[in-house]
């Protein structure tokens, strides 16, 4: 039963992940237009912005300031986890 169900639920949500904006030909013409959908924008790009510091050091100074720390972790190339 909680198949089936499973099943119905992805069969109803099916139509809404395939229609997404239609398909555009690459040619001079629409190059620039496609470009601007693709380049990374510079609010994309705002982690680089993030004072990053090894482990140790981010967690005395979080302990420091009583704050946080995230801790990511990631094992191997992270573009190839996608």
């Amino acid at each position: 039963m909680r198949r089936l169900l499973f099943v119905l639920m992805c069969w109803q949500a099916l139509p809404s992940w395939t229609s997404s904006a239609e398909a555009q030909e690459l040619a001079p013409a629409t190059y620039s237009q496609l470009r601007v959908k693709i380049d990374v924008s510079s609010e994309e790009l705002c982690w680089q912005k993030v004072a990053w510091q090894p482990f140790w050091d981010g967690l005395v100074a979080a302990q420091q300031q009583d704050r946080p720390i995230f801790y990511w972790i990631y094992f191997g190339d992270p573009r190839g986890g996608c």
